[in-house]
């Protein structure tokens, strides 16, 4: 059988759509289901082709592997400067470590693309344009970029260590007790006020972020929700 294609020609409208089908894809793989090919085939026959290829390079699409296993998954160890310390999640196509930077002496949290992975050119320059989108940003409720680069063949990124719960978690906590329930309302309606500060400076700078979801906002220690995530972000010109 023969995977649809996309046309040689490039076309902006079905390259947004084909990215953010395949961020959906991979939302769904960290969560550990299984993808069936043949079911993107049938639901998305124009892109399929593409869409496979690239799920296959980081997520093990094969019937025998692992839901949701990323492809030679770097262990934990250096990484030039960096000591990976602990796995603490997934975002996007990458895995994010809690890490300490030797040379600053400080607490990162260092976002990775397995060297299997990043042999995929497409899955290559997205996740480096994600971390040089990011670090045009500077506002208190978009979580820093510090630095990026390639350490034997295994693309990185440094990003400020926000300590907190991202918002699907605290979703799936459920609501506070009722005696807290307007408190936590106003709280959160303040939050919310801050993100979209944090996303109007990101359009300010022509920086469409394209994924806010309770996954890509985290709540940090201080109470300020902060931006996840520029995966699928989009320069303006």
């Amino acid at each position: 059988m023969t995977d649809a294609r996309p046309s040689s020609g490039f076309d902006p409208a079905g390259e947004d759509r084909r990215e953010e089908l395949l961020e959906e894809y991979v939302d769904r793989l960290n969560s550990g289901e299984r993808i069936d090919p043949q079911d993107i085939r049938r639901e998305h026959p124009a892109v399929a082709g593409a869409l496979i290829e690239a799920l296959e390079a980081f997520a093990a699409l094969s019937a025998s592997a692992p839901a949701g296993r990323l492809a030679e998954e770097p262990q934990l160890g250096k990484l030039g400067d960096y000591t990976l310390r602990r796995r603490i999640g997934r975002g996007g196509m990458g895995v994010v470590y809690d890490a300490w930077q030797g040379s600053l002496d400080r607490r990162v949290a260092l976002k990775v693309l397995p060297a299997g992975v990043a042999a995929d050119s497409r899955a290559f320059l997205r996740f480096m344009r994600e971390a040089k989108t990011a670090a045009q940003l500077h506002h208190p409720n978009v979580v820093a970029v510090y630095g990026m680069g390639v350490e034997a063949e295994t693309p990185w990124f440094a990003m400020e260590m926000v300590d907190g719960e991202t918002l699907a978690e605290l979703l799936r906590r459920g609501p506070p007790a009722p005696e807290a329930f307007q408190a936590h309302c106003l709280r959160m309606g303040a939050a919310f006020a801050d993100v979209a500060d944090g996303l109007q400076h990101a359009h300010s700078k022509g920086v469409v972020h394209r994924d806010i979801k309770p996954s890509n906002l985290i709540l940090d220690s201080e109470g300020r929700l902060r931006i996840l995530d520029f995966g699928l972000a989009r320069l303006e010109g």
